[in-house]
């Protein structure tokens, strides 16, 4: 009878053995915190952290009194584990967070896209906040089979069970749970990581990578504290319309025209449309005081006014060229 095969999926190529990632509670005084706007949702950042290689059996010793925000930082291991941490995140509508210098590649990435909240209980939206000098970073799964067992059959095992895992991350990632909420992990992602070799990793290092891919990158040194010119808004608009087709954005700017109306809603606010292309209907609107209409810069309190296609709370790149790195930012 031939032998069964012995297969091991690591997102990641480890060198030694290693022990099981550690699980710890952080207490509130301690957490790292979280832009102004997200504290009242999730409070004040991480209450967990992971920490270490991901081995099986990890989730069953999360805390039973769940934090709303879990930190990450590891190098990846057992994909199978972190397939299951992923699910339980978004059951239970936990976000992700990676801290200054935190590390977190292959099926720790994974786990960190299933980043989960809720603004009520009819809506849910991702939560990745990324440090600006953290690292993310994805690759393809890669099949360890034992030397010796190539036979037909176990090569035959080997293969569906890399759909099946592919399967499971297109299952609990891939898939649009509402009309409002894109999928988890965009497609373009989905492609990259299956484009990447298991000894390389695809980085998420530029302004373009994490708003193609719906993550949040937080604290931004060098945001603008005062004011945004037009051409600001002009570059937002451009990146969240191209990000929302989930392409990636153009350095250049062209836009046809911007063109301000009244607010129907709101007596003190006021509309500012910018037209990208007239025959596709591809527009940005921001709304924003009346005080701004009447002047050539919009004011720093009118920022968090801002509704662009597809914006996630605390997002701030959108305001950046593409290309910008990440760690331009902090």
């Amino acid at each position: 009878m031939p032998s069964r095969p012995r297969l091991v999926f690591l997102l990641l190529l480890l060198a030694t053995p290693v022990q099981a990632a550690e699980i710890e509670h952080i207490p509130l005084n301690q957490r790292p915190g979280f832009p102004a706007e997200l504290q009242a949702i999730v409070g004040p950042g991480c209450g967990m952290r992971l920490s270490g290689t991901i081995e099986t059996g990890d989730l069953d010793r999360f805390p039973l009194e769940n934090a709303r925000v879990l930190c990450l930082d590891s190098p990846g291991g057992n994909l199978a584990e972190a397939l299951r941490i992923a699910e339980y995140l978004q059951e239970q509508r936990i976000g992700t967070q990676l801290t200054e210098a935190a590390v977190c590649l292959s099926s720790c990435a994974v786990i960190f896209m299933a980043g989960t909240s809720v603004a009520d209980d009819d809506y849910t939206f991702p939560l990745r906040i990324m440090h600006p000098t953290a690292q993310l970073g994805f690759h393809a799964p890669r099949l360890v089979p034992r030397e010796g067992e190539y036979s037909a059959e176990n090569v035959e095992r080997a293969y569906t069970l890399a759909l099946a895992t592919l399967s499971g991350i297109i299952q609990i990632l891939g898939q649009q749970r509402s009309d409002i909420v894109p999928p988890r992990v965009k497609p373009s992602l989905i492609a990259r990581i299956l484009d990447t070799p298991s000894d390389r990793i695809e980085l998420v290092d530029t302004v373009d990578k994490a708003g193609r891919w719906g993550i949040t990158v937080w604290p931004i040194a060098n945001e603008p504290r005062h004011i945004a010119t037009f051409e600001d808004i002009y570059r937002a608009c451009i990146n969240r319309l191209f990000w929302d087709l989930d392409l990636s954005s153009p350095e250049e700017i062209h836009i046809l025209y911007h063109a301000w109306e009244d607010d129907l809603e709101f007596e003190w606010a006021s509309i500012l449309r910018v037209v990208v292309d007239e025959i596709t209907g591809l527009e940005c609107s921001f709304t924003m005081s009346r005080d701004s209409a009447a002047g050539d810069s919009i004011s720093r309190a009118d920022q968090g006014f801002f509704h662009a296609q597809g914006d996630y709370p605390g997002s701030r790149i959108d305001r950046f060229p593409p290309s910008t790195r990440l760690t331009d930012l902090d």
